[in-house]
């Protein structure tokens, strides 16, 4: 991680108050020759750069993990309640831990490219892609059980992982169902599509 974070460029940087561009030039160029105003990086600096990459996971002062992107605005909250109700239930935590356990750094490798293409008819070390994401959602929605017992979380909290069941209860992803009203409900069209994925458009589906 360290590695490969030195070799990317700086994308900006905040010093003295102010937000400036840096020259693109790999990071670990700038631990050695300075920025271009004379000045040295520090530990900030090099906090403010690991922000800038993308990584599926980034160490920051938590692990920060990629969400889902461009879903109607009802669907994002799945997916803090998943993380919620699998990394912050010790219980489902574990048993997470322990079915996930035979996957390797290969097979994530060849996930990042299959899980595009196939969706959840993707495998990872011969197991489904389906079957793996069902499982982790059932140890989430546990944990989120759990968390409503303690009273840490509302009653309600558990309902918000209702659509990724949907998901894996019918097999279709969301960029599946988009790809089908592209070509039926929304006729094409762009700006029809756009209405449809809106909180109005959500509500009334």
């Amino acid at each position: 991680m360290v590695d490969w974070a030195l070799q990317l460029p700086m994308i900006y940087r905040v010093h003295a108050g102010r937000t400036t561009t840096v020259p693109p030039v790999a990071f670990s160029q700038i631990l050695l020759n300075g920025f271009d105003d004379g000045s040295r990086p520090d530990l900030f600096d090099w906090e403010c750069h690991l922000s800038q990459v993308w990584p599926h996971v980034r160490v920051r002062k938590t692990l920060e993990t990629r969400a889902f992107d461009a879903l109607p605005w009802p669907m994002f909250s799945a997916a803090p309640a998943f993380w919620a109700g699998l990394a912050y239930d010790d219980r489902s935590l574990a048993e997470a831990l322990e079915l996930l356990s035979c996957v390797t750094v290969e097979h994530l490798r060849d996930l990042t490219s299959e899980v595009p293409i196939k969706g959840l008819g993707a495998t990872c070390g011969g197991r489904s892609v389906l079957h793996l994401s069902a499982e982790l959602l059932r140890l989430a929605h546990r944990g989120l059980l759990r968390r409503v017992e303690q009273n840490i979380e509302p009653s309600w909290v558990p309902d918000l992982l209702d659509p990724l069941l949907d998901v894996v209860t019918s097999g279709v992803t969301f960029a599946e169902r988009s790809l089908r009203e592209w070509g039926e409900s929304v006729s094409s069209s762009p700006l029809s599509f756009v209405d449809a994925v809106t909180i109005g458009g959500a509500r009334r589906r």
